[in-house]
Order: C-alpha cells, then structure tokens, then sequence
C-alpha cells in the first residue's frame, strides 16, 4: 500500500504530541508533511530542535506502553522547555521556533 498524506495524517492522530522513538531518540511526535520528494515525520528533540524523518522510516510509541510515572518522567522535560519557549513568546512556525510579535 502506498502511504498517502491523509493515511499518514490517521496514523499521526492517536499520537500526535505524545512522546515515541524516532530518530534513535525519545522525541515528541508533532506531524506529519509533504516534501519535495518525500513524506516526513517532524519530531521535536528535548533541546527544542526540530526536525523531519522520512515516513519510511518508523517510530514506536511510548504513551500506553510503559507505566504512567516513567512515561511523564520522560516527558517533563519537553513540557518544560515547552512552557520556557512559550513564556518567553516564542511559536513554533515552519519547524523553526520564532519570536511571536503580536506578543
């Protein structure tokens, strides 16, 4: 079967800013894209980067599958830095995080 954007995007749902494995890493699930040549699944890192891996390749989620307290341990440090981004009036525009001017 050949994945289309719409069949990427259900897939995405459940999961969409919870944390997986992706890019060897734990990293927060954001979205899904088109390229130019690909489809690409656009995690952000704990350092607050973002970035995209070819739909080809796979994540595994975390979010239902390890207890409740392990999984939150690992997410504190995404919703903190999260919080810091925000507070400090940044918004997350085209994977790049950018100084929101109307705030």
């Amino acid at each position: 079967m050949i994945a289309t954007l719409e069949t990427l995007k259900k897939e995405l749902e459940e999961y969409k800013d919870t944390l997986v494995i992706g890019c060897g890493e734990v990293v927060k699930l954001i979205d899904v894209e088109e390229g130019e040549f690909d489809y690409y699944w656009v995690y952000m890192h704990r350092n607050g980067h973002i970035s995209g891996e070819s739909c080809v390749g796979k994540w595994t989620p975390l979010k239902g599958f390890l207890p409740d307290d392990e999984y939150k341990k690992l997410e504190h440090p995404f919703n903190y830095l999260l919080k810091l981004l925000h507070d400090a009036g940044y918004k997350l525009v085209n994977r790049e995080w950018v100084k929101d001017e109307e705030g």
